[in-house]
């Protein structure tokens, strides 16, 4: 499964937000409905990638965009399911 599906499922499941309402330019404080929910989809990142994520790289996460680009470099472009 390409890497913007699998971020895009996660946020969606996280979220509780449907698949069809999220796209890639969407910021994450818009889908969130409190800071609780950011950590959890903190976790869920950290789970799906077997790392810890760095502050310094946290603090640079905007968008929904911004995991995939992430998630991409993390994964060396592996689609993995």
């Amino acid at each position: 499964m390409p890497i913007e599906k699998r971020v895009l499922r996660i946020v969606s499941d996280t979220l509780k937000v449907p698949e069809t309402r999220i796209n890639t330019d969407d910021k994450l404080v818009s889908l969130v409905s409190d800071s609780i929910q950011l950590f959890e989809l903190l976790i869920r990142f950290e789970k799906e990638l077997g790392e810890t994520i760095r502050y310094e790289d946290v603090a640079h996460i905007e968008k929904v965009s911004d995991i995939v680009e992430y998630a991409t470099l993390r994964l060396g472009g592996a689609s993995t399911s």
